[in-house]
This record gives structure tokens, C-alpha cells and sequence, in this order.
């Protein structure tokens, strides 16, 4: 019997329920402050850089407003019947786009397609059209049909601090003797990280959205929990490599 790829009820999974709750409440939170806790440098490097040794990029799939908007528009463009899925091949590669804009681009390039900052000027200083703006709408279409585009491929900042979360102590971890392999976990990730074949999910891509939880059918399958490192956890995953077998 082929198992069906759904997006997880939020009615029937308390834990999404209050990321969305959370999500919304940062977004909200942020316009009311000026963008003030995104912007603040002590807040959102250090204690940024701190969650993220400890438990990953919380950040990214809990609390970041930009990211909060694009996953929220997947679920219009779901029932507009906009879908639009990348071939693995090729989104492996376009993965590794988000490493390196910030450092290669020149700066006026760059300012074009940081579609993140221009979404915090525009809503601080009023819709102004420019090729930014242009750049910003593109990506925002885009998502509607695609999970998080610009968190998968252009997030420079993302992406950058995404290297200090293989040091993570605490992950998503999957039971293999009550995994069923129908990797739904894989099917649903927004990130597209490979689940279904590790013990522990410490690909630096993993935004800890815990969507891969809530869609498991096995509820012991997968949880998320302290795991202890192991010497062939220290490593960088490439996009579409699985190196923690079970």
C-alpha cells in the first residue's frame, strides 16, 4: 500500500500548532518593535549562534518572520494547485547557491536578491518600487508553489550559521526498529533533508520545523531529544549525502 504524502494537521499535532502560534506571534512582535530583535547585533548573533550549537536552527523554522511568511504561502499556492517539485539532482546543487552570495556577489548584486532584508525595509519604510522590491515579490510568487525557495538557495545569513549546528547535543532522532521506511518524514521536509536513513538529523539544512514528526506514522519513530555525538557526526553534510547511517 503506497503511503500517501500529506502536510501535517495543525488541529492534530499540538507541537506544530505552537510553532505556528510562535511564528506569527515573532512576526507581529518584530513590526510592532521596528524589526528591532532582528537587527539587534548582541541578540541575533550571539544568542543565535548559542541556540544553535545546542539544539540547531531553531531560529529558522520557529521564529524567522521572512521565513514565517513563505512557509505560510505554501499552503495558498496548495490550494491554488500550484506544485512544483525540484528534481533531487538538481536542487542538490542549487543548495549550495545560499553558501556563497554574501561573499562573491558584488555589493549592489547582492543587495538586489537579499530578498530577506529588502522584505524588513519595505515593511519599515513603505513599498517602494525597486529592483529589490521586484526581487522580493519574484520569491514571494515563488513560494506559493515551492517550500521556502529563498531559505533553501539564496539565504546567505541562514546558510552561514547553519555550520556551527553539526555540533548540535540535541537533534531529531529516528528509532529504527520502530521505523516503517515509508519516508514520509523525507517527503515532507520543507528543507528536503534526508530522514528516513539516519539515527540522528544533523544535516546542517534541518530548520527543526519538527514537520517530519508530526507527519510520522509511528509516533516513536521519530522524536527529538539529546543525542550524543559521534566522530563521524563532525562533519559538513552535502546536500543530498547521508553520512549517519543506521
Amino acid at each position: 500500500m503506497k503511503n500517501k504524502i500529506h502536510e501535517p494537521d495543525i488541529s492534530s499535532s499540538l507541537l506544530q500548532y505552537l510553532r505556528y502560534g510562535i511564528q506569527l506571534s515573532y512576526l507581529m512582535i518584530n513590526i510592532y518593535a521596528g524589526y528591532s530583535l532582528v537587527y539587534n547585533p548582541g541578540l541575533s548573533k550571539w544568542l543565535f549562534i548559542g541556540v544553535i550549537v545546542l539544539s540547531g536552527m531553531f531560529f529558522c523554522g520557529w521564529l524567522c518572520p521572512f521565513g514565517t511568511v513563505q512557509e505560510h504561502l505554501r499552503p495558498i499556492g496548495r490550494k491554488m494547485g500550484l506544485n512544483f517539485r525540484i528534481p533531487a539532482k538538481i536542487d542538490k546543487y542549487l543548495t549550495w547557491l545560499r553558501y556563497f552570495p554574501g561573499l562573491i556577489l558584488p555589493g549592489t548584486v547582492w543587495g538586489i536578491i537579499n530578498a530577506q532584508g529588502t522584505f524588513y525595509r519595505t515593511l519599515l519604510t513603505g513599498f517602494i518600487l525597486t529592483l529589490s522590491v521586484l526581487f522580493l515579490v519574484v520569491i514571494l510568487l515563488l513560494s506559493l508553489a515551492i517550500e521556502r525557495p529563498y531559505c533553501k538557495y539564496l539565504c546567505f545569513y541562514g546558510a552561514s550559521k547553519s555550520l556551527f549546528s553539526f555540533l548540535r547535543i540535541f537533534s531529531i532522532r529516528r528509532d529504527p526498529d520502530n521505523c516503517i521506511s515509508c519516508r514520509l518524514c523525507d517527503k515532507i521536509c520543507p528543507m528536503k533533508v534526508t530522514i528516513s536513513k539516519v539515527r540522528s538529523v544533523r544535516d546542517i539544512r534541518c530548520i527543526n520545523c519538527m514537520k517530519c514528526i508530526a507527519a510520522c506514522p509511528r509516533k516513536k519513530a521519530l522524536k527529538f531529544g539529546f543525542t550524543i555525538p559521534k566522530p563521524a557526526d563532525f562533519k559538513i553534510f552535502l546536500p543530498g549525502k547521508s553520512k549517519n547511517k543506521p
